[in-house]
């Protein structure tokens, strides 16, 4: 195991931080990439100006775990729009897992999620249970088990160095499979 630098940051703080403090901040310490947490409650009315501010100064945001946000839960294509002007999102696996929020199925099946984590804080409360987490997400997206392997491998992994993120595997046609019965 490698530990790394990096922080997830409060979007207000992030907006009143100068940039060579925020760059302390980011992750694997590349000095571009941010982790802006999603306000828990209401979120602000400029919350998108907010997130694209901080684009604007020169970082690439990921945005964590916005399938959390009642605000975005009722109105998913603000994430949406946020990914179109380049912000990456970062789905908690357990949102993903054996019970998927509505919110994170949807972000996930659109295209809009871009990392899977275990946001663990402690071995008692919200476990690094990422491994299950991930299982889980792949027994229910069978169709897409090589993107869910590129959510915790290659665009984590690009992100902490500062590279652009790879390309997405496509993922499977649902459907049902064609069985031969021979005689």
């Amino acid at each position: 195991m490698e530990v790394l630098p990096g922080a997830e940051v409060d979007l207000e703080a992030a907006a009143a931080l100068p940039d060579a403090e925020l760059k302390l901040a980011t992750l694997g310490g590349n000095w571009s990439d941010l982790l802006l947490e999603t306000p828990y409650g209401e979120l602000p009315g400029d919350f998108e100006q907010r997130v694209l501010a901080v684009v604007a100064r020169g970082f690439r945001v990921t945005l964590a775990h916005p399938e959390r946000s009642d605000a975005l839960k009722a109105d998913p294509d603000r994430v949406g729009a946020l990914v179109d002007r380049g912000v990456l999102v970062q789905l908690t696996a357990r949102s993903l897992g054996s019970r998927p929020s509505a919110t994170a199925k949807l972000l996930f099946e659109r295209g809009w999620a871009h990392v899977l984590a275990s946001d663990a804080h402690a071995l008692d409360r919200r476990p690094p249970d990422l491994g299950a987490s991930v299982r889980q997400a792949g027994d229910a997206f069978p169709h897409a088990r090589a993107e869910l392997d590129w959510m915790v491998t290659a665009a984590p992994g690009a992100i902490v160095a500062g590279r652009p993120l790879p390309a997405r595997p496509e993922r499977q046609r649902r459907g049902r499979r064609l069985r031969l019965r021979l005689p």
